[in-house]
């Protein structure tokens, strides 16, 4: 779960980072001539744009290779059904996420106390409910789940341990949306009102926390300087 909020908290904390980013920049660029400058800001360009265009081949290699592949994702515990391999959704890079309005009946959302300075923050964890005889562990990490191929040579589930693995060979997973995230705030409303107000308060408290902490790494730079 993600609070992604405009709140003037979190534009504050970015507006920081970017504070700090920049007198970093300052420093880098005081240390060469113009003439250097030119050359490497004309040699960054030129490799990043490669880089794009080479991704933008790959990716769209990759979407064509798993176009209309779809499974079943399952605990690898207790073998619950967890969601569709299409309601998988990857927010700010590197955190998967279910986009599937009903998985809140399926799972049991517990609140994580967020450290992370990220805009972006994690507040909640998902958990499978687990069955009579066995309490599962969180869910969505891609070491805590079985891919169900019945369309495979084996036809039997299908483990791996890194998302990297699993995008590559079996599915897309495509950046979540703003439509996502009110579909999947709207659910969690519908389903319980009580979490929906205990992870929105998380999510402020994260913010506030992000926000200490980056004030503090700024006095201990202006101090150092």
């Amino acid at each position: 779960m993600l609070a992604l909020d405009g709140s003037i908290e979190e534009k504050e904390l970015e507006n920081i980072q970017k504070e700090h980013l920049m007198r970093r920049c300052l420093e880098h660029i005081q240390t060469k001539s113009e003439n250097q400058m030119k050359h490497l800001v004309e040699a960054k360009i030129k490799q990043m744009k490669a880089l794009q265009e080479a991704n933008l081949v790959r990716e769209s290699e990759k979407k064509r290779s798993l176009e209309g592949k779809c499974y079943d994702l399952k605990c690898r515990l207790c073998g619950s059904f967890i969601c569709k391999s299409s309601s998988m959704r990857i927010a700010c890079d590197n955190h998967y996420v279910c986009c599937d309005p009903t998985i809140w009946e399926r799972i049991d959302a517990r609140v994580h106390n967020a450290k992370s300075l990220a805009i972006a923050t994690l507040v909640g964890k998902l958990h499978c409910k687990g069955t009579d005889e066995s309490d599962c562990s969180e869910v969505l990490a891609a070491k805590a789940i079985m891919i169900d191929d019945k369309e495979g040579l084996s036809g039997r589930p299908q483990y791996e341990k890194k998302w990297d693995s699993i995008t590559t060979d079996k599915f897309c997973v495509e950046p979540i949306t703003e439509f996502d995230l009110k579909v999947m705030l709207n659910s969690l409303h519908r389903y319980s009102r009580e979490q929906h107000l205990q992870f929105e308060a998380e999510a402020g408290l994260a913010v506030k926390r992000a926000l200490t902490e980056m004030k503090k790494e700024k006095r201990q730079f202006v101090i150092e300087e």
